[in-house]
């Protein structure tokens, strides 16, 4: 009995631990504009000129959920300064834009141009940080992208990629075999 119990109660502590996505950067491009690009904790943009454009080609092992961290612009006093982002899944030869509330990126670079999403710091009708972007992405190959046309002129943007978690369903499966193992054991003794 000692060993099934032991054995269920490893099993659940694996489950329990949290496990990260593995992200491989494979490519990043600054189009437009000057600036840094950062991958050590998130996918971060720090730009100091306008018009700016760049993006981040990565690859997930797992489905995923993609968050905006941080939005820090030059002049976060005016309600409104927006910039815009793009993601886009590549599946064999061809591409999905998943983001598509506006044509506001349509002059950034070749790589990220088109339909994007908002993100500001305390404006409406945009992400702000702290907001989750997506849920339940699938494992494979994408493109971010992020586009500041004029204003804010600087400022630095990140985003973070994580695993989706297990669901409790999983916490009570294993509840479920380490009970039956139990009631095994209890009536096989005596």
């Amino acid at each position: 009995m000692y060993r099934i119990l032991t054995a269920a109660a490893l099993s659940a502590a694996a489950l329990a631990a949290p496990v990260s996505a593995a992200t491989t950067v494979t490519g990043s491009q600054i189009e437009l504009g000057s600036g840094e690009l950062t991958d050590t904790n998130g996918l971060g943009f720090d730009w100091d000129t306008t018009p700016f454009s760049a993006f981040f080609d990565f690859t997930v092992d797992r489905d995923f959920s993609l968050s905006l961290v941080n939005y820090s612009a030059d002049n976060v006093a005016v309600t409104g300064e927006r910039s815009g982002f793009t993601l886009d899944f590549f599946n064999g030869g061809s591409s999905t834009r998943l983001t598509t509330d506006t044509d506001n990126c349509d002059d950034a670079g070749a790589g990220i141009a088109g339909q994007c999403n908002m993100v500001t710091q305390n404006g409406s009708n945009a992400a702000q940080p702290g907001d989750t972007l997506f849920y339940n992405l699938a494992a494979g190959n994408y493109r971010l992208g992020f586009y500041d046309s004029e204003t804010p002129s600087a400022g630095y943007a990140e985003f973070n990629v994580s695993p989706v978690p297990l669901p409790a369903a999983g916490f009570m499966l294993m509840g479920a075999f380490g009970g039956f193992a139990f009631l095994r054991r209890r009536k096989a003794a005596a």
